[in-house]
């Protein structure tokens, strides 16, 4: 299991170097402007807590799928997967917001991090000042896209003699598009967890593609194929295999929130319930025919209740175990069998055993 996780960490040093260096460029450029904080040490030290799960599984499958390994560069694929880390970081430092998490990675999240700055705590500064760390996050983001659609054309233009303005725009497109789903997603999630009735499994199914599977699995596989020239059909299998691992991924996450070790996962144990989440495991429990009337009892008065006790937080993990891990585990299972299928289906055998590694590494994390 330990090998299997370790593949996704190959390249952390790289990317966390070209990041560093990037910052500190960007840094020099930018406007000195008189902050209290300064933003980019900020922003740094948060992506430097991160996995950096994506830019690896970018690094790792490009490196797979370029016809010829001696024309492998990291410095061409870098800015790339640098950039899913920024984008990333903008990601959960909303996301903290929107769900008004004081922690993350383990540490204070970057909302709750500015709040505490003030002599008197101060929740919309805090806020305030991480939206536009966020915002800043994507538009440096942004500009390592463009310069790396702007090294890679020139160095294949060498290649290969003829332009690749095309790929640009495809690969920024494709990102543009894949981020934007994201944010409707982000969208649908508040939805759901303000409205009254019981969403059904489609959408919550339907939230957790857009909000984690295919920005966090799909984005990279399919980056990779654009930039190392795979045909059409190739892209989408690895569309759809990024799919099937990403919501496997995203339900072990909903399984951690409940089951797991808050020191590990960096998260308040039953954050999903305090903060009205409507998760797959809400669903299920909801649904379930067994259902005691005090036990529905005992979730209403802890659903999105940031005042759950510890004998309440007891019973409710016993709940989500008798009702709702029996059905959640035969979702798990079909998803698997899904992704295998398509994996075996890819005629790339080292392509095939780094995907194999991943599905169970997105099945069997414990942070």
């Amino acid at each position: 299991m330990t090998q299997k996780i370790l593949a996704l960490d190959k390249y952390k040093k790289n990317i966390t170097d070209y990041l560093n260096n990037f910052l500190a460029q960007e840094e020099k450029i930018l406007a000195k402007l008189s902050l209290d904080d300064n933003v980019f040490d900020t922003l740094k030290n948060f992506l430097l807590l991160g996995k950096m799960s994506r830019a690896n599984l970018l690094i790792l499958s490009y490196e797979i799928l370029q016809s010829n390994p001696a024309d492998l560069s990291l410095k061409e694929i870098l800015p790339f997967a640098s950039a899913l880390e920024l984008i990333q970081a903008g990601l959960l430092i909303h996301d903290d917001i929107i769900d008004q998490d004081q922690k993350r990675r383990g540490q204070n999240s970057i909302w709750q991090y500015y709040a505490l700055q003030k002599s008197s705590y101060n929740q919309h500064y805090g806020k305030s000042q991480a939206i536009c760390l966020a915002d800043l996050a994507f538009f440096l983001a942004n500009q390592l896209i463009t310069e790396g659609c702007a090294g890679f054309n020139s160095s294949n233009e060498l290649k290969n003699n003829r332009p690749y303005n095309q790929k640009s725009f495809d690969i920024q497109q494709l990102i543009n598009r894949e981020i934007s789903q994201v944010v409707m997603a982000e969208m649908l999630d508040v939805q759901l967890a303000i409205d009254e009735k019981i969403p059904s499994l489609e959408q919550i199914m339907q939230m957790y593609l857009y909000k984690t599977a295919r920005y966090s699995f799909s984005l990279p596989l399919m980056l990779a194929g654009h930039l190392a020239d795979q045909s059409p059909t190739i892209i989408k299998q690895l569309s759809q295999i990024g799919e099937k691992i990403g919501l496997i991924y995203q339900i072990q996450d909903d399984y951690l929130g409940i089951f797991g070790d808050n020191k590990k996962t960096g998260k308040p144990i039953l954050s999903d319930v305090r903060e009205g989440k409507k998760t797959i495991f809400y669903y299920y429990l909801l649904k379930s025919n067994t259902l005691k009337s005090q036990e529905k009892q005992l979730l209403n008065d802890c659903f999105a209740s940031q005042k759950i006790e510890v004998k309440q937080g007891l019973a409710l993990k016993k709940l989500f175990s008798s009702h709702s891990l029996k059905p959640v585990n035969a979702q798990l299972n079909q998803l698997n069998q899904e992704a295998l299928t398509i994996i075996d289906q890819l005629n790339n055998k080292q392509l095939e055993k780094l995907l194999k590694q991943i599905l169970v590494f997105a099945q069997n994390r414990q942070h």
